[in-house]
């Protein structure tokens, strides 16, 4: 909704409040009466001509759907920077001290204790039933 005009939000603005109003399968007239306001107005809001102010929260508030209006205009009393600040100052979790191998060193490692256990697999000694003999991949008797 960024770089808009005014009419384009009103429109998008009542488009929602109809979909909220169909969701909670409310009529227009029960809707209008639980406002306060006409139903010739809730129309207006609807396709988008726009209204009051007042009319706006009214339907708000009847739609059970008001908690956001406070986030409309940001709090002024906090400064954005202030917030930052704190943010930066609280842990999130402990730190602690680091392994002095590098990655790399811990990669090259690990791919050789692979290599070895590989060769040690296939190169295995196995005792069949003619005696102790060297077994290797494919020799299987049935």
């Amino acid at each position: 909704m960024k770089n808009q005009s005014s009419s384009k939000y009103i429109a998008d603005l009542g488009e929602q409040l109809e979909r909220h109003r169909l969701l909670q399968n409310i009529p227009q007239t029960d809707l209008a009466k639980k406002a306060g306001i006409s139903t010739r107005t809730l129309r207006r809001f609807e396709s988008g001509e726009g209204g009051t102010l007042d009319s706006f929260i009214r339907l708000l508030i009847a739609l059970n759907i008001d908690d956001n209006l406070a986030l409309l205009i940001p709090d002024s009393t906090v400064r954005p920077m202030e917030r930052v600040r704190q943010i930066k100052k609280e842990r999130v979790r402990a730190s602690g001290k680091r392994k002095s191998q590098s990655t790399n060193e811990v990669k090259s490692a690990a791919t050789r204790n692979n290599k070895t256990e590989t060769t040690k697999t296939i190169t295995k000694t196995k005792t069949n039933t003619q005696g102790n003999s060297k077994w290797t991949w494919g020799d299987e008797k049935s």
